[in-house]
């Protein structure tokens, strides 16, 4: 007598079972390799992707070989990187999926959608999201590829589906609380999105473009999640935005930026709280008083000025000129003696003489910053600026560009210097033995970190008996050796 499909396939599944064999060990999976280019705010946004992708039953590739889905998290604000990301698609173009997401999708969409006749605006990419459209990817390749018994990756047609389904990520904030603020850490440091887009419109910069106007996150939903960060070990968090200042909660307008950071430093728990960007005609007088008062606060401040000419700010769209920046220092540096600062400095926009980049380096000297980011002007499309020749040649670009880097190792050193003897409130931590291998060679165990984020070494090993990590100590920094402060704690 022959036994009925249904029975065999039974019998099939209970002698699996009672053998203790998994079925699909050793089967492929869609494996994904994320690779993330340019700011902050990219990184936290792949880590989100990840996540998402880890929940849908994709697994992480071990490396670019093993990997079946490539995701290119990218950058757009320089020509350069737009350049990077087309070789890096050339690359991998037959052999990978590749999903392309970050401003350089935006600014590839924004082109088909305009009908700019650009050649990377055809570049061959198998789906294409915009940073606002990020929370989608997870569904959507979970629902465009599925799995078989060969480990064969399926396409289900994405493109229509892709179409109908990506989405603002903000138009719905019960989404946006489910994935930007519920993630996973593993660490004590947290950063979270407060704010995504940029209503500037400063006239060499893609961002308002690529990143759209701003949209800031409720209040209750960043409170919640530095609370949930908190209860699991966070002890930092780094609240990230184009421009933070702006923030406004949407439901309340009386939640501004100043009101969300004090609030944060009440968590219990959270022991400091860093930000990125800020943009100097904002930073008011409520926000300087509160960093001066509040411990909690990171005393270094990163504030991007761009040129050190009034003209050339002008014809950038700035919003303010030479002397309001200045003003804008010295007001904090009084009411902050400790606060150190970092700039963005670009070289050659268009029409900048060297009268114009004079004002620049005289800057540098003038604001005194421990740390500048410095760039060659590139024209960027849809910009104000993008329509005025790019006169200043790439030789100069270059050669002023090492002028600045020049000026500030001098202005930091000076820096530095001026600190032997003093003393410096500090939180001890580990020495990194990878980071920091010169000390450690040297026995050097502990270091200690400002609020300012100055880094002191300590050097008296007799002491290292009563150091706790997360120790609040006095080093007295006694010499400087590489551009690196090193102490005793008292």
């Amino acid at each position: 007598m022959s036994t009925s499909k249904a029975c065999f396939d039974e019998l099939v599944d209970k002698n699996i079972a009672e053998a203790g064999w998994d079925f699909m060990e050793g089967v492929k999976k869609n494996r994904i390799l994320i690779k993330t280019y340019g700011c902050q705010m990219n990184f936290h946004d792949s880590g989100l992707i990840e996540d998402g992708l880890l929940k849908n039953g994709f697994d992480k590739a071990g490396s670019l070989r093993d990997a079946d889905i490539v995701i290119l998290n990218t950058c757009s604000v320089r020509e350069n990187a737009d350049h990077k990301i087309v070789s890096e698609i050339g690359r991998l173009k037959g052999d990978k999926k590749i999903v392309l997401t970050g401003c350089f999708a935006r600014q590839i969409k924004l082109k088909r959608e305009n009908g700019v006749s650009v050649n990377n605006a055809d570049i061959p990419v198998d789906y294409c999201f915009a940073p606002d459209e990020i929370l989608s990817i997870p569904e959507i390749l979970a629902g465009n590829f599925e799995k078989n018994y060969n480990g064969d990756i399926n396409d289900k047609g994405f493109k229509e589906e892709f179409k109908a389904t990506a989405k603002d990520d903000y138009q719905n904030f019960n989404l946006v609380e489910e994935y930007f603020y519920n993630k996973k850490v593993d660490s004590g440091f947290a950063t979270i999105k407060i704010i995504e887009g940029c209503n500037n419109f400063c006239s060499y910069c893609i961002v308002p473009f690529v990143r759209g106007k701003e949209r800031s996150i409720p209040f209750e939903i960043i409170y919640n999640s530095a609370k949930r960060y908190a209860d699991k070990g966070v002890r930092e968090l780094l609240l990230l935005g184009q421009n933070v200042n702006s923030y406004l909660s949407p439901e309340d307008d009386k939640k501004d930026f100043s009101y969300m950071l004090e609030s944060l430093t009440k968590i219990d728990g959270i022991k400091k709280i860093k930000f990125l960007t800020s943009h100097p005609k904002d930073f008011n007088d409520k926000l300087i008083e509160l960093i001066a008062s509040n411990d909690k606060i990171s005393k270094n401040i990163h504030l991007p000025v761009q040129a050190g000419s009034d003209r050339i700010l002008s014809a950038m769209n700035r919003g303010y000129i030479r002397r309001d920046y200045l003003n804008l220092i010295e007001k904090l540096r009084k009411k902050c003696p400790d606060a150190a600062f970092s700039t963005d400095i670009i070289v050659g926009f268009p029409t900048e003489t060297k009268e114009d980049f004079n004002m620049t380096l005289s800057l540098i000297d003038e604001a005194g910053f421990d740390f500048l980011f410095g760039f060659k002007y590139s024209p960027r499309p849809f910009t104000k600026a993008f329509k005025i020749k790019d006169d200043v040649s790439l030789k100069e670009k270059k050669e002023r560009l090492g002028m600045v880097f020049e000026k500030q190792k001098k202005v930091f050193s000076s820096i530095l210097n001026n600190l032997k003897g003093k003393r410096l409130d500090v939180t001890i931590l580990a020495v990194d033995k990878e980071k920091n291998s010169a000390e450690f060679k040297n026995g050097i165990l502990f270091k200690g970190e400002g609020l300012n984020d100055r880094t002191v070494y300590i050097v008296n090993k007799d002491k290292y008996k009563n150091l706790r990590i997360g120790d609040k100590r006095i080093a007295d920094i006694t010499y400087i050796e590489n551009n690196r402060l090193y102490g005793e704690v008292i």
